[in-house]
């Protein structure tokens, strides 16, 4: 009973540091205050790009006791690259199961955002989700390889944004047409 109470006691205190953490280093982007652009909905690409110099870290969890982890720079005003590497299992008494290579992104802006135009970019990014299916050769949630996005922002009500986008996947041998 007492290493369970102390484990919850740690686990408490974790939590509280991490939240803690946040909300005296993070930047948000949201509001008058928010300086970063947001580079995904959810997990689809958006126009957003990372400024010079910056860098970013991306963890997602995912079933299985799933991670995630992602890092991306800046590398000029309108260039970015990142790499990710992660594992199904992670979490939990199982034997981890990790991905078979790290996925890749690039993204380029080719077009700014103006007042009446959206932001346009092109990108690359090979890193599927939600763990790797060895007997099809893909993720369960396949990469968005090749894309190209456009993002329009706009002071209505707040702040308003509007996103679109296409892209081809390279992970097509099961010719499900997803």
């Amino acid at each position: 009973m007492e290493a369970h109470t102390t484990g919850m006691k740690y686990r408490t205190a974790v939590v509280l540091m991490l939240l803690l953490a946040c909300r005296a280093w993070g930047q948000g982007t949201a509001g008058t205050g928010g300086g970063l652009e947001p580079r995904f909905l959810v997990d689809v690409p958006t126009a957003g790009m990372l400024d010079k110099g910056t860098v970013a870290l991306d963890v997602g969890f995912y079933q299985e006791g799933g991670v995630l982890v992602g890092i991306s720079a800046g590398i000029l005003d309108r260039l970015s690259f990142g790499i990710s590497y992660g594992g199904s299992k992670l979490i939990g008494s199982s034997k981890p199961e990790m991905n078979e290579i790290p996925g890749i992104n690039v993204r380029i802006r080719i077009i700014e955002e103006s007042l009446a135009f959206p932001a346009l970019a092109l990108g690359f990014d090979s890193q599927g989700k939600d763990g790797y299916l060895k007997d099809e050769d893909r993720y369960r949630i396949k990469s968005p390889g090749f894309f190209a996005v456009a993002s329009k922002n706009y002071a209505l009500l707040g702040f308003f944004s509007l996103h679109g986008g296409v892209n081809y996947s390279l992970e097509r041998a099961d010719d499900d047409k997803d």
